[in-house]
């Protein structure tokens, strides 16, 4: 890599922070884990906001306590791990989070979370370009890979979104890394070290990356098997079981959570049935607006076509990038049965294998067709970008993880001088008004045990928050009109 594509790459990563800063910046609305993600980071005494029903609250409200580390409870690193064990993830990421917020004790800022993102950021551009390099043998072609994976539109989904997930992204893109570069060489220290921190740190991160792990471990074994290099494989089991050790003395909560956490027991029930991975496939392949969505469907038909014609000439197709595809495909698969929600973010992680694939695929066989692979390659990624632009332009210049609706910002807008009263069927379900709470003049939390005070309400002209179900339980008999609705989640009604 020469001193001008350094520059490149450099330019990339910065266009890439910049574009994040940009869809941030239009960022209207929360998802109730981004709220969360907060307070199991920073909360001290529950992973629940404390709500007092019936108070009027201004400002940030129940949030503040929830969300914010308080003056004197900074690094407070215990408290995180307790969190997390009455949560359903491992504490890595949230220690993180932790960290950040506590050098802004007293404050709440989502760019706390956005830098985090931003950092992991980063360094997953350097290892996508590393690992494009030793596939390709080409820089700029890499160079090009990079720059049409990190401006998708799930790439910066992933890079907005304040959870774990790019950094999760980043320990999945670590180990495919490690994986390339002792594909075809010998085993030694600087392999086992940093595969040993790769795997702690990614299962401290998200349980899911197991499963890739797992996929693609199992592909390089059985590389390892095909040559013989049995002393080698026996080393990595060996390297494993001490990781496996050492990750249950940092964090045995594992055990509880996926034999006895509520989450455990539903991913297994999902295990035998098939509607969670036809969900993911139609929400990703027919309602996305992304370039993947196009690469993914010309890639789907071109990799079966590429496939039979390997097996037909004898060649082999268990090289490196059919080594990756095999673990990404089996990593959608079980992440697509066994999650809770029909989410992206899930398979957010692996979605650069689809990406890099899908390029370096379309690129060889154009190349063959019109004989000149440099141009094949220069057309793909043009294109990509093109589709790319073409989806922030359908979207209006917004990205799903900006929670962005016309609507919903007339509607947030309209409430700016307005009183609201929340219903909330359950204590947790407050996480999923912080926009309200940000926007309204003030806010009053009921539930069923003071839901007659709705009567008041109406009468002296607040705007009524709520989930459809609860509306039409507690709304029957009042003169009210709605003002908002969004795929069945939130309303809100206006009193007449």
């Amino acid at each position: 890599m020469n001193k001008l594509q350094r520059i490149e790459l450099v330019c990339i990563i910065i266009l890439t922070g910049l574009l994040v800063v940009f869809f941030g910046s239009r960022k209207l609305e929360y998802h109730e884990d981004e709220v969360w993600n907060y307070g199991l980071a920073n909360h001290i005494g529950g992973i629940y906001p404390d709500v007092e029903y019936g108070k009027v609250y201004t400002g940030m409200g129940p949030f503040e306590s929830f969300m914010e580390v308080q003056s004197g409870k900074q690094f407070d690193y215990k408290n995180v791990f307790e969190n997390q064990k009455m949560d359903v993830h491992p504490p890595l990421y949230y220690c993180f989070l932790h960290t950040v917020c506590s050098m802004f004790p007293d404050s709440y800022s989502i760019w706390y979370a956005v830098a985090i993102n931003l950092f992991w950021m980063i360094f997953i551009s350097i290892l996508i370009y590393k690992l494009t390099y030793n596939i390709t043998k080409n820089p700029n072609f890499s160079l090009g890979i990079l720059l049409a994976y990190e401006t998708t539109i799930v790439a910066l989904d992933t890079f907005l979104y304040l959870r774990m997930y790019t950094q999760f992204t980043f320990f999945t893109i670590a180990l495919a890394y490690l994986i390339n570069k002792y594909w075809d060489r010998k085993l030694d220290v600087k392999f086992y070290v940093p595969f040993s921190v790769i795997i702690i740190g990614g299962l401290l991160t998200h349980y899911y990356f197991m499963i890739f792990a797992f996929a693609i471990c199992v592909c390089f074994a059985i590389k390892l098997l095909m040559e013989k290099r049995t002393k080698e494989i026996i080393n990595c089991v060996i390297t494993t079981a001490c990781d496996v050790a050492i990750y249950l003395l940092i964090w045995s909560t594992i055990l509880d959570h996926i034999f006895g956490g509520y989450r455990g027991k539903e991913a297994g029930g999902k295990v035998v049935s098939l509607d969670g991975l036809i969900n993911l496939v139609e929400m990703m392949f027919i309602t996305s607006t992304d370039t993947f969505t196009l690469l993914s469907a010309v890639f789907g038909i071109l990799m079966l076509v590429l496939f039979i014609k390997r097996i037909k000439q004898k060649k082999n197709v268990f090289d490196y990038r059919f080594a990756l595809l095999y673990a990404g495909i089996f990593d959608f698969i079980v992440v697509g049965q066994i999650s809770p929600f029909y989410a992206s973010r899930y398979v957010s992680p692996v979605m650069f294998i689809f990406v890099i694939t899908s390029i370096i695929a379309v690129s060889s066989y154009m190349g063959e067709r019109i004989g000149d692979r440099k141009k094949a390659r220069i057309l793909v990624i043009a294109a990509c970008l093109i589709f790319n632009v073409i989806g922030y332009a359908v979207g209006g210049f917004h990205i799903n993880n900006d929670f962005y609706l016309p609507d919903r910002a007339e509607v947030l807008s309209y409430i700016e001088d307005k009183d609201c009263v929340v219903y909330l069927g359950e204590d947790w379900e407050i996480t999923k008004y912080l926009g309200t709470m940000n926007h309204a003049k003030s806010v009053v939390f009921i539930n069923k045990d003071n839901v007659d005070m709705l009567s008041d309400y109406e009468k002296t002209g607040y705007v009524l928050v709520t989930m459809p179900e609860y509306a039409e339980e507690i709304i029957p008999g009042m003169d009210t009109k709605v003002l908002f609705e969004h795929n069945g989640l939130m309303k809100y009604f206006e009193f007449l």
